[in-house]
Order: C-alpha cells, then sequence, then structure tokens
C-alpha cells in the first residue's frame, strides 16, 4: 500500500506539471485563453474557494487511483518500462476521455480548440503517470 501511495503522489506531481505545461501552450490560442480565463468558470474556482483546493488536489487523487490500477493491470503489458507505461497510460487516458473528460467539455460549451487542449492534456498526462508506475513498480 506504502508503494501505491508514494508512486501515486509522484505520478500525481509528474501531472501537475505537465498540465501547466500544457495549459501554458495552448493558452497562446486567444480562443483557448479566453476559455480558460472565463468569468463564470474562473467566479465558481475562486482562490479562496474549496474548489481551488480540489483542482491541485485532483492529479494526486488520480494519481494515486492510477497507481492502484497498474498494480492490478500491469501483467497484461509487456515490454520495456517506457513501452509498457505508455500502452498503460493510453488505455487509462482513453478510458477517462470517454467518461469524464469529453462529455464534461461539452456540456461546458468550451471551444473546439479548447477540448483539443483538455483531451491532450488528459492523454499526455495518463501516459506520464504509466510511465512513472511502469518504472517504479516493476
Amino acid at each position: 500500500m506504502k508503494k501505491v501511495i508514494l508512486s501515486g503522489i509522484i505520478a500525481g506531481l509528474l501531472m501537475l506539471i505537465v498540465e501547466f505545461g500544457i495549459t501554458g501552450l495552448f493558452g497562446l490560442f486567444p480562443q483557448v485563453n479566453a476559455d480558460y480565463h472565463n468569468p463564470s468558470i474562473i467566479s465558481a474556482v475562486s482562490g479562496s474557494s474549496i474548489l481551488t483546493l480540489v483542482v491541485f488536489l485532483y492529479p494526486f487523487i488520480l494519481g494515486i487511483i492510477f497507481s492502484w490500477l497498474w498494480g492490478k493491470s500491469k501483467s497484461l503489458f509487456e515490454g520495456a518500462w517506457i513501452r509498457r507505461g505508455l500502452y498503460f497510460g493510453i488505455v487509462i487516458g482513453f478510458l477517462t476521455l470517454f467518461i469524464f473528460t469529453i462529455p464534461a467539455a461539452i456540456v461546458s460549451s468550451f471551444s473546439l480548440l479548447t477540448i483539443v487542449s483538455l483531451i491532450v492534456s488528459a492523454l499526455f498526462k495518463s501516459m506520464v503517470a504509466g510511465m512513472t508506475f511502469s518504472r517504479m513498480n516493476k
């Protein structure tokens, strides 16, 4: 259990860093930047709100869940650690995309480019997490 939590926290930190990087890259596009700075969304996640804490804790919670899933499914992935991690990340990434990210983005009336940025971010974060687990928990 200690290994699951430790690798989950490390993966969560890496996912948070990837999230900031991808958000910064896509923030260069005016429409995405406008969507990210939408007052109706920003006011819901204000600096003193409990939702801000949830936004920053989310990658760590997700990292621990992904780490537990890695422990249950690592025997399904073969090859070098990078390949195993990428495959795990792609599988988990597509699962989270179809269950959470895409429906939430469509309901939120974001622009298509913003939805693409959310999809790219979710896939990259899950692949980074998968590689982290593959390297740490062989």
